[in-house]
């Protein structure tokens, strides 16, 4: 499944809510089975998030390496079970400002 356009959503809210049809599809299994494996505990959440997270990392460090910048000005990513909210370093938090139009403040000198 393509995660690229719902960067924010968790991945449970992708296969439960967003594209329930399309994990059918791609899986063979429907919505009820996912959650019966969840019950069962067949996914560890917290490697789920992990990986999804190393995931999502890759796809921006390849977009990037292109030349895409994919979701500007994103916060936060959907991991698989929460999301995750990131902040941005200040030469990153400048940049974007920068490029929105916003007066670049003065630097110190000392």
């Amino acid at each position: 499944m393509d995660l690229t356009d719902f960067r924010e959503n968790t991945l449970q809210d992708v296969i439960t809510k967003i594209e329930p049809a399309l994990f059918e599809t791609v899986t063979g299994l429907t919505v009820k089975d996912f959650h019966l494996l969840v019950r069962l505990k067949v996914f560890n959440t917290e490697q789920m998030n992990q990986a999804v997270l190393a995931f999502r990392r890759y796809e921006d460090a390849s977009l990037s390496y292109t030349g895409i910048e994919s979701h500007e000005g994103l916060t936060h990513y959907g991991l698989y079970q929460r999301p995750m909210i990131f902040r941005l370093s200040l030469r990153e938090a400048e940049r974007r400002s920068n490029r929105a139009g916003s007066p670049r403040r003065a630097s110190r000198t000392s």
